[in-house]
């Protein structure tokens, strides 16, 4: 937190300066202005020429003067956004949750996403997630939701780790794609005119240039001979520079398809690319990611830049009378339709890439804010073969000050009946195992001081619905999931979590039920947890000792209150805590 309070104080003094800059500036623009139209009131009093050079010479000075006070708003609004950005941090790190949730990614369906809190209000996505972008987002949100091969693993920890560090670069990038956000609309209207092609025809492409040609020729030729022939000529060559264009003004709306900011966002795309690109990397996938923005000697930020340059022209055409007065004398918007036409030919098939990179790097830049905020967090050892082991583990999400962290080990017994009281901290704990396996598989740190695992396949049952649309009850949405997941068990190394099975059914049916699906996971060589309150499926260890394990977590009872240590033990769980808590609340 000490570093984004000093960054925050940086920000603060930048603002100010650029404030008292600005202001200084636009009084300066005014007392200019006031002179310009003194001189130019003076020059049309006395009609000399000697008035000429200081009305050029103001002119050029206010000009210079807009542009400066432009340019410190600009970087004043950069300043407040990288100030927002030190600000969420800092309250992020007090407990607040500022950031967007991924509500959008929420699906039931999913192997693990909706039973470990994946997405959605006080999820992992919210608390992970530092994209500004819709495909980084998107990119975010996938990483998330599948398990990468070992060594995009690897290449992601090494990435992670070299972007730790560079906290600036991340809030530049950050800062760069929120001051112009894009929107799902914008990608998609992009990745659209990225494949689409277009051109002129023949006869518009000799249009723009002989008939303005034409037009300033004969407005030549009437000044020299004063003949209004030549003028009536200038008006014909004006009246079809504007049926050229209005015979291309459908292309012109094509090209634009009625989206604003559309200039924007590409530029800020290509800002982005700019930072990055003067960047020296250690890490290899950040490498390869800088040399996707530089082919042939030319930058994809600086392509991008002048992309958006020329749709900043374009978009000029729905003022009529930039299109009266340019479009009629000198083809202009024609002018920029050829040139976006000739960039799309040369750079369209590489935008997409460009994209795409900006949006990993905002996905490990992510990760790497995760790793900066918690330095204690190790990254995993990939392991080749199925094991997983666990040491000082715990749920990411939950503060250091308050998070009991334990340790797990299934190297030498690989599946674990886990028993315990409600309340005792059984759930939490299952997804504090599955939630580090799939940062684990993003290459990310997880919440523990070692660990070592192979990247399994995530399959959760913990949080099941009824389906009043399908005419479904709990019971049977429970025994679909069991179905999702003994399907696939035969296919790959699979981390099952299972919490309290067939809630649905009486006790007898869900005790023999539970213990087939054990019995299910130890033919399967499947690695895993199941949490329950019957402790009679406890016994079923003796069966298969070499595979399954007995571990609890206890309650205890103290001058009238229940304790919870949450720490993992050995064994079945002894003490309960039902009737404990129904004869304090006076329920018997």
């Amino acid at each position: 937190m000490m570093e984004y309070q000093k960054l925050l104080e940086k920000y603060d003094q930048e603002i100010e300066i650029l404030s008292k800059r600005s202001n200084q500036i636009s009084y300066l623009r005014l007392a200019i202005g006031i002179f310009f139209l003194t001189v130019l009131y003076l020059s049309f009093k006395t009609l000399e020429l000697y008035w000429v050079f200081p009305l050029i010479l103001l002119a050029l000075i206010f000009i210079w003067l807009v542009r400066s006070h432009q340019e410190k708003a600009n970087r004043k609004i950069f300043a407040e956004t990288l100030r927002s950005i030190n600000q969420d941090e800092i309250e992020f790190l007090a407990g607040a949750e500022p950031f967007e949730s991924g509500e959008e990614f929420v699906n039931p369906q999913h192997d693990y996403t909706y039973d470990l809190d994946v997405f959605g209000q006080h999820s992992l996505f919210q608390f992970l997630n530092r994209t500004a972008t819709y495909r980084g987002s998107q990119f975010l949100a996938q990483t998330l939701q599948n398990r990468a091969a070992k060594q995009k693993i690897l290449q992601n920890q090494e990435a992670i780790d070299d972007l730790t560090s560079r906290l600036e670069l991340r809030q530049k990038l950050r800062a760069l794609g929120l001051i112009n956000r894009d929107s799902q609309e914008l990608y998609q209207f992009i990745d659209y005119w990225a494949r689409q092609r277009g051109n002129l025809d023949r006869f518009s492409k000799l249009a723009i240039y002989l008939f303005p040609f034409l037009l300033g020729l004969f407005l030549l030729m009437f000044a020299i001979t004063q003949e209004g022939s030549w003028l009536n000529y200038a008006t014909t060559m004006f009246i079809l520079n504007l049926i050229v264009f209005s015979n291309s003004f459908k292309k012109i709306k094509l090209e634009l398809s009625g989206l604003d900011r559309i200039d924007a966002v590409i530029k800020h795309y290509g800002l982005m690319l700019e930072e990055l690109e003067t960047v020296e990397f250690k890490s290899a996938r950040l490498r390869e990611l800088r040399e996707k923005l530089i082919k042939d000697g030319e930058s994809a930020g600086s392509q991008l830049k002048d992309l958006a340059y020329l749709f900043n022209q374009l978009e000029t055409v729905y003022n009529g009378m930039a299109v009266m007065l340019f479009s009629g004398s000198i083809s202009y918007h024609l002018h920029f339709l050829r040139k976006i036409y000739v960039w799309k030919n040369k750079y369209a098939n590489q935008l997409s890439d460009w994209i795409e990179v900006i949006a990993e790097f905002e996905m490990l830049s992510s990760l790497a804010n995760f790793k900066f905020n918690n330095p204690e967090f190790a990254f995993p050892v990939i392991s080749d073969q199925a094991e997983m082991s666990f040491k000082d583990l715990g749920h990411p999400l939950v503060k250091s000050s308050v998070r009991i962290d334990n340790d797990i080990d299934l190297s030498d017994r690989r599946f674990v009946i886990l028993t315990g009281s409600n309340m005792s901290g059984k759930s939490t704990f299952l997804r504090s195992v599955g939630i580090n396996a799939v940062l684990a598989c993003a290459g990310s740190p997880v919440c523990a001081s070692q660990a070592t695992l192979y990247p399994f396949k995530v399959l959760v049952s913990m949080r099941v619905a009824d389906s009043l649309a399908e005419n479904e009850s709990y019971f049977y949405a429970e025994v679909k999931r069991l179905k999702q997941i003994t399907d696939v068990l035969a296919t790959d190394h699979c981390l099952v979590l299972l919490d309290e099975i067939l809630r649905g059914t009486n006790s007898d049916d869900k005790r023999n039920g539970t213990l087939e699906v054990i019995r299910r996971m130890v033919r399967e060589n499947v690695y895993g947890l199941i949490a329950t309150h019957d402790l009679e499926i406890c016994k079923e260890s003796d069966r298969h000792p070499q595979v399954l394990v007995n571990k609890c977590f206890e309650v205890e009872i103290r001058n009238e209150e229940l304790y919870f240590d949450y720490k993992l033990r050995d064994g079945i769980c002894v003490n309960q805590s039902a009737t404990f808590l129904m004869k304090k609340t006076g329920i018997i």
